[in-house]
């Protein structure tokens, strides 16, 4: 029988090798690290940017639970691909960047409804793409590396938290959300326009 390191590191390569993939699992790691440690203080916000109780973190907490339904919808339907998972995810970054900065309850729990749909979308295809696009051979072994790239949150949840105490949860989460929103709305540009591209014409051998 093969030796696991080596289907450790044939798989590490696989990933590393392909570009697709490679894009889904760097977006992954990005939102595990910038975007959802905001979840760990809602408590935070709704007690001080939103001026709630236990009532309103209930409300605040199921508001993206609503729009992710939504989402799956239209996934469920058969639509979307690499471009639309950037899209979507970017847009998701950029909510909760701006959810961190609003200090009305009811418009905030709009925008997390409108979040619940686009991270539906985006983490929904993002999962999908990955096997897809993974060997047959090695998807589970891609969508491993895609659970482990993830992990990454609990320890950026700490630095937030650090971050928080210094700033504030609003400067704090809209600068890390928006980082995330930022590198995430770049490769959605790169990838429209690579996709916009003409086909470079194909040339006779002679």
């Amino acid at each position: 029988s093969r030796d696991w390191s080596s289907d450790v590191c044939s798989s590490d390569l696989h990933a590393a090798e392909n570009a697709p993939v490679r894009l889904n699992i760097f977006v992954a790691g990005v939102t595990a690290a910038f975007v959802y440690p905001y979840i760990g203080f809602m408590p935070v916000f709704v007690t001080q940017n939103l001026h709630g109780g236990a009532r309103e973190q209930g409300l605040i907490l199921s508001a993206a639970g609503v729009g992710s339904m939504v989402g799956l919808w239209y996934v469920a339907a058969g639509r979307g691909g690499q471009r639309l998972t950037l899209w979507t995810g970017a847009g998701y970054m950029l909510l909760v960047a701006v959810f961190a900065q609003i200090t009305s309850f009811w418009i905030a729990m709009g925008v997390l409804v409108v979040a619940g749909v686009v991270h539906s979308v985006y983490s929904t295809l993002n999962q999908a793409l990955v096997q897809l696009h993974s060997g047959e051979t090695y998807r589970s072994h891609t969508m491993g590396i895609y659970q482990m790239v993830t992990g990454v949150q609990p320890f950026s949840t700490l630095v937030l938290g650090l971050l928080i105490e210094r700033i504030g949860p609003a400067h704090a989460v809209g600068l890390y959300a928006g980082l995330a929103a930022t590198i995430t709305a770049a490769l959605a540009v790169g990838a429209t326009l690579s996709a916009r591209a003409p086909a470079a014409p194909a040339t006779d051998r002679e």
